[in-house]
């Protein structure tokens, strides 16, 4: 199928190409890919799509890794693939080879869309702007960073992390057991941890679970905690500094749980503050809600957040978007750097 007859109603045979677990270790548990993408690709298309995932093709292929993927890909003969490196330097081993994308480009009739899901990593910026030399299409799920995608040549779209539907009735935020929630990195932050040490003396049934030092809580586990919870905490500033559109807010809103939003440059653009979140813009506003904080007056709104996110922020919304922007692409020959490995 060539590029100018894709479309949002016909995307054509897709193919993921990514890691199941992070960086290579299962005892970590899956990557958000399989967990959003792949969870809500189904529920858009109603099928499984091709997908390699590269940490157990290495493995199950050690001595011809390269090789063996091309061909596998090329009987795969897919009309759309989307490839996502790991983010880090320092494991750039565990991820698809760009020599593999460079002979797969020159030689399929394919759509390549790289997903950079963490552009603020000072490590992902340079890995980011070589891998988008072989894609014909970019998709952020952050916000983006405006001096990254300066150096990006091709297309972007900057989209959301898309999260898949609740697979049960949700319970308002009052009949829920937990006051409030939050995961994620606390102790490299001092700032977060004098934070949520602040928050703790104020809530101590709060559930506080941190990355930094505790072992990742599985997709599965995380989102029963945001359906138990009345309330979660969002911080949505990214390591080293800056705003970043965090997948947090949409898992938050999907499961219908009142939202605290350190306010930042890109939640205002798909939730309102007056009806969907509540913000606050230090550690003293926050303790200050935390501190009088009643569930069954802020039912509505949790509510609202919960609607607003499903009637425009689904992965339904995302996959349609993508999809889109997939086929505006106009049909340019495609040339690559070396014919072989």
């Amino acid at each position: 199928m060539s590029m100018d007859r894709l479309s949002c109603e016909d995307p054509g045979r897709v193919l993921f190409i990514f890691n199941r677990w992070y960086y290579g270790d299962p005892a970590l548990g899956e990557t958000v890919f399989v967990s959003k993408f792949l969870a809500t690709y189904r529920e858009f298309r109603g099928h499984e799509p091709d997908v390699v995932y590269y940490d157990e093709f290495v493995e199950a292929h050690p001595d011809l890794t390269s090789s063996n993927l091309i061909g596998h890909i090329g009987n795969l003969a897919p009309d759309v693939i989307f490839f996502a490196p790991v983010p880090a330097i320092s494991t750039i081993d565990k991820n698809v080879r760009m020599e593999v994308l460079d002979v797969l480009r020159a030689n399929l009739d394919a759509v390549f869309v790289f997903m950079a899901l963490d552009t603020m990593l000072p490590q992902f910026q340079t890995l980011s702007v070589t891998y988008s030399r072989y894609a014909d299409l970019v998709i952020t799920c952050d916000g983006g960073n405006p001096a990254l995608l300066a150096e990006i040549s091709v297309p972007v779209s900057n989209l959301w992390t898309p999260i898949a539907a609740p697979t049960s009735m949700l319970k308002p935020i009052d009949k829920r057991g937990i006051p409030l929630s939050f995961s994620g990195t606390i102790a490299r932050y001092e700032d977060r941890a004098a934070m949520i040490e602040k928050v703790l003396s104020l809530v101590p049934r709060a559930v506080m679970h941190d990355l930094t030092s505790q072992p990742p809580m599985a997709y599965d586990r995380l989102m029963r905690l945001m359906e138990q919870s009345a309330s979660t905490l969002h911080l949505a500033k990214a390591y080293l500094g800056g705003d970043q559109l965090k997948g947090r807010i949409f898992e938050a809103a999907s499961r219908g749980v009142l939202i605290f939003e350190e306010r930042n440059a890109f939640t205002g653009q798909y939730f309102d503050e007056k009806d969907h979140v509540i913000v606050f813009d230090d550690t003293d506003h926050l303790l200050s809600l935390v501190k009088t904080f009643d569930s069954s007056d802020h039912r509505e709104r949790a509510a609202a957040a919960q609607v607003h996110w499903q009637a425009n922020w689904s992965g339904q919304q995302f996959w349609e978007a993508a999809f889109k922007a997939v086929s505006s692409l106009s049909t340019v020959p495609k040339t690559a750097e070396n014919a072989q490995l």
